[in-house]
């Protein structure tokens, strides 16, 4: 009887140990980037620039505005976001 009680502490002690240590995991999927410069063929920035990317499954999008230098940057974007048009 004794030694099934001690028995039965480790495998309550090994128990309550794993399910401290359990940490929550996040899916892996990381959210994307995109960042980048708008110019005109000149080479110069083109401030006010619309910038828009498309996820190719869902079809959302998701726009910005260029800067004074001509950057923008679109972030925290579900993965297959691609940039789709500049306006």
């Amino acid at each position: 009887m004794k030694r099934t009680c001690m028995k039965l502490n480790r495998v309550g002690f090994a128990v309550v140990g794993t399910l401290l240590l359990a940490v929550p995991v996040r899916a892996q999927v990381a959210p994307g980037s995109i960042l980048g410069n708008v110019t005109d063929t000149s080479g110069a920035a083109v401030p006010g620039a619309t910038v828009t990317a498309t996820n190719i499954d869902t079809q959302f999008s998701r726009s910005t505005t260029t800067d004074e230098s001509g950057q923008y940057a679109l972030r925290l974007l579900p993965r297959l976001t691609r940039p789709s048009k500049v306006e």
